[in-house]
């Protein structure tokens, strides 16, 4: 009984207004403002809201190459076609309404950014199934939240990468883009950055963890490369399954204090859900966001599971203040 008391009143302090809390942590500076909290601790020893899909916030009506979600969608196009078929793939390919540097402002400290080459621009842009902004819009927005909060660290996880026509000069293009927007505050990679003390960070201005899901050119070029996370996808497209599957693998994670973890929240679509939700009366998901709604309802009592295991980025669909709020309070336990 006083477990499930605990419990209750947990939930209902993640979820509340408190003025106070909100006065003493400000999202946009919640590190800086928490120093005496996390400073003696590694990243890998607090909780971080992080972003699934961080720039989907804007996406245009045309598919990028080599993407998932295009061969989900062929079979509508035995019955749609052009505008018709994109306007649908907006609706599962869109993971959040907020701009990166607005996700920022509102204490996101962890950017999962899909990244390719888009022929017609010559250039490198963002992409979940459809394009979207380009990688210089979104490193400008990084760069310049860095320059005005001075103590706050942020984990940027490049990936996708799936159309690179050029091979290694590609990802030598587009790691020099980022070095030369970012170069300044890269944290290096080597066996003991991950379990330095944050304050260590902070002092030697390191406050980028750029990670490139790309083993062989992250270890060519120094990044920390995706063995240096453990961010378990569930591949669910319903809570029940959503939560044992997480669940399942925070109980058998084997941690190290030289990688960083993370909590995928979001559900995934199938083709099967995809197709449902353009059932004239259907009342199940017909979107992203509809999911999203979904995990919301239940993400106070996940939070306070996930809260009894040890720290890691809690990342989510359609982030917001609340839901960055409630998994910084983890912090405080």
């Amino acid at each position: 009984m006083v477990k499930i008391y605990f419990r209750i009143i947990f939930i209902f302090l993640l979820f509340c207004n408190n003025e106070n809390n909100a006065q003493q942590v400000r999202l946009s500076d919640w590190m800086g403002d928490q120093a005496n909290l996390i400073g003696n601790n590694p990243l890998n020893g607090i909780f971080i809201p992080g972003s699934h899909d961080s720039a989907t916030y804007r996406l245009e009506q045309k598919f990028g190459k080599n993407q998932d979600l295009t061969s989900k969608l062929n079979v509508l196009r035995y019955f749609l076609v052009g505008f018709a078929v994109t306007k649908i793939a907006e609706k599962w390919a869109q993971a959040q309404n907020l701009t990166i540097h607005e996700q920022l402002l509102n204490g996101v400290r962890y950017l999962d950014l899909r990244v390719i080459y888009r022929d017609s621009k010559k250039d490198f842009y963002t992409v979940h199934s459809l394009y979207g902004p380009s990688l210089d819009e979104v490193l400008q927005q990084i760069s310049s939240f860095l320059q005005q909060h001075p103590r706050e660290i942020l984990i940027v996880q490049i990936g996708d990468l799936r159309y690179m026509p050029q091979g290694q000069k590609n990802h030598a293009d587009l790691i020099s883009k980022i070095k030369e927007r970012l170069g300044e505050w890269l944290v290096p990679n080597n066996i003991s950055s991950l379990n330095k003390p944050i304050r260590e960070l902070w002092n030697a201005n390191q406050r980028v963890v750029l990670v490139y899901n790309n083993d062989d050119i992250a270890d060519q070029s120094n990044l920390f490369s995706q063995r240096a996370i453990d961010s378990f996808w569930a591949n669910a497209d319903n809570l029940a399954d959503l939560k044992t599957k997480l669940d399942n693998h925070l109980q058998g994670r084997d941690r190290s204090d030289k990688n960083l973890y993370v909590i995928q929240s979001q559900m995934t679509p199938t083709t099967e859900t995809i197709k449902k939700g353009l059932r004239p009366f259907y009342k199940g998901y017909r979107s992203l966001k509809d999911m999203a709604l979904a995990v919301d309802q239940r993400f106070g009592q996940w939070l306070v599971d996930w809260g009894n295991h040890k720290p890691s980025i809690i990342m989510t669909d359609f982030c917001n203040a609340k839901k960055s709020m409630a998994i910084i309070s983890l912090n405080e336990r």
